[in-house]
């Protein structure tokens, strides 16, 4: 019955009209067979990786001191066609902007957490970076740094070698106390 309905058409319509409806309805299988192909015989795009941040000294969780509140970012494009936009890296220590006393390098940024005129408080900060690549990807980070106490320099080693006791120990102490004034010089 179908096949009685397909001729009439042909013999109903004009010979160019007739062509073009064959053309396609032999067009149709072709077209139907080249859409099963399966997808393990086309070649897989490969994906696109996000560039990447990360605090690397201290670790998340670690500690600084606060005479030396210095901390360290590395940062990677994930795709090699898509560069960093090193204009775009950010830091924010409790929500307060510290870009600008930051230093860049290709891979990495390093800086106080605190300016010379803003002391930092002892305790838990959270500090938070960005950086995007060409194509607008953006990698954040955020992570807490715990702050100490400023270093304590060790006690003099007069305070190790006591004056009095054995000949060996004051001869010691002399020898360090003579050093000392040498080196001070």
């Amino acid at each position: 019955m179908r096949h009685r309905r397909f001729t009439h058409f042909f013999r109903r319509t004009a010979s160019a009209r007739r062509a073009l409806a064959a053309a396609m309805a032999c067009g149709l299988p072709r077209l139907l067979h080249a859409q099963a192909i399966p997808s393990a015989a086309l070649p897989a795009l490969p994906a696109y990786t996000a560039p990447r941040i990360a605090l690397a000294r201290p670790e998340s969780g670690g500690s600084i001191y606060q005479d030396r509140p210095t901390i360290l970012f590395r940062f990677a494009s994930g795709d090699s066609s898509d560069i960093l936009d090193l204009g775009s890296f950010a830091v924010t220590v409790d929500g307060v902007e510290r870009t600008r006393v930051f230093q860049l390098s290709a891979t990495e940024a390093w800086g106080p957490i605190a300016t010379p005129d803003s002391a930092l408080a002892v305790g838990d900060h959270l500090v938070g970076a960005r950086i995007c690549s060409m194509r607008s990807a953006c990698a954040a980070v955020r992570a807490t740094v715990i702050v100490l106490p400023p270093f304590a320099a060790p006690a003099r080693t007069e305070a190790l070698v006591p004056k009095s006791g054995s000949r060996f120990k004051r001869a010691l102490g002399v020898a360090l106390d003579a050093a000392r004034r040498v080196l001070a010089q």
